[in-house]
């Protein structure tokens, strides 16, 4: 009986253990809506949700499980614009420098290299602020707040699209 009990109880932490690593591993959907589709005007816009949270519109990369997309913007009124994957594959790089509890916290920090310890659940964004590039590792769940601190415009609405005026 107690040996039965002690199987159990193994294969319980094991089925946790791995439910709970697979939890914190980045999962990427990335799906396409359209504007006149079927029309000379079609136009195809790409979005992201990682692990059940859409990403805005506002990185010019987004970067997570060994998978890239950049951010398009339409000059046309056809076109693809929004979230599209990478032709090369991004290679990330990684620090020996361990992550700050206060960064765990926060959500995200700033830099090009996946620091030590940061959860396999972030990922890696890029954006134009400034006049300059800046980069952060993030957790989605907490994208708002990187955002909002580093005040990143969001694309949405007639702003997505671009249109070159001619004379």
């Amino acid at each position: 009986m107690r040996r039965t009990v002690v199987v159990g109880m193994i294969l319980f932490l094991a089925a946790s253990t791995m439910i709970s690593c697979a939890a914190r591993t980045a999962k990427i959907d990335h799906y396409l809506t359209y504007t006149n589709k079927g029309t000379r005007s079609e136009a195809r816009h790409g979005h992201l949700v990682v692990n059940g949270k859409e990403i805005p519109w506002c990185f010019d990369r987004v970067a997570a499980a060994g998978r890239s997309f950049s951010f398009r913007v339409r000059t046309n009124l056809w076109g693809d614009d929004g979230y599209f994957p990478d032709a090369s594959p991004w290679s990330e790089r990684t620090a020996r420098t361990d992550i700050a509890p206060s960064e765990l916290t926060r959500g995200y920090y700033v830099g090009d290299e996946r620091l030590s310890g940061t959860p396999s659940s972030w990922i890696f964004v890029e954006w134009s602020g400034k006049g300059a590039k800046r980069s952060a590792f993030v957790d989605p769940l907490m994208i708002e707040r990187l955002i909002q601190d580093f005040k990143i415009p969001v694309r949405s609405g007639v702003a997505r699209m671009r249109i070159r005026l001619t004379d």
